[in-house]
């Protein structure tokens, strides 16, 4: 949008707005006012402890949405607000927000497409040779978002960084083990603590964990790009 409107874009998320009411209102009000002097476009990524739902019990939470509703109500840039969390938003911000996108699931064809992207740049922007249509269609059909297609292009980048030679499948396929495994005893663990129950870290039928080694090698990778 920024690129086609040939003006600046100016990012921040949730993160970076902490402390009280007063304060947030600040910092944001800082922001909107270089937008407006530049004449850029404002995008506030995960919004969602900006917008979520007032209740009685947090009332400092409560004048964070007050504050954003406030700003909504009287800046005349443009503003994205992203969020995963829809059925968490407040109710107010439905009569101040002019548009309301909602992105489906990838298709098959646009996860092929991202992996394809996502591998290359992880390689240095060189295509490797072993990214053959058949891998790509494999990995077309698991069901992944954008952004974990990204953590596991960079993850299988850090295995070959460790191991001083070049990317190869193996690592793709290390990386989407452990993000299944991590999903599949997640959702379980949310499974049982909404059943009330304790939940067992040994979980049954799951999938052996991946080999300590090369985790253990990664974070060191991790740590040294520190």
């Amino acid at each position: 949008m920024a690129d086609h409107a040939r003006r600046p874009l100016l990012t921040a998320n949730s993160g970076q707005f902490i402390g009280s009411p007063a304060r947030v209102e600040v910092s944001l009000a800082k922001l909107l006012q270089s937008a407006t002097r530049w004449g850029a476009l404002v995008l506030l990524d995960e919004a969602d402890v900006f917008m979520q739902a007032r209740n009685l019990q947090d009332l400092e939470r409560n004048g964070i949405v007050s504050m954003l509703l406030r700003t909504l109500e009287y800046f005349e840039g443009t503003l994205f607000l992203t969020t995963n969390r829809v059925g968490t938003i407040d109710s107010a911000f439905m009569s101040r927000i002019h548009l309301a996108l909602s992105y489906e699931p990838l298709s098959e064809t646009a996860r092929r497409q991202l992996w394809d992207t996502w591998i290359t740049r992880a390689c240095r922007g060189q295509r490797p040779v072993w990214v053959k249509e058949e891998l790509l269609v494999q990995l077309s059909v698991l069901n992944v978002s954008g952004r974990d297609i990204k953590n596991i292009s960079l993850l299988a980048q850090g295995l070959a960084k460790t191991g001083q030679r070049d990317m190869a499948s193996e690592d793709i396929w290390k990386g989407v083990n452990a993000m299944t495994q991590f999903q599949e005893d997640f959702r379980v663990s949310v499974t049982h603590e909404e059943a009330g129950k304790r939940s067992d870290p040994k979980v049954p039928n799951s999938k052996p964990m991946p080999s300590r080694s090369w985790l253990e090698a990664l974070c060191q990778w991790w740590w040294s790009q520190k």
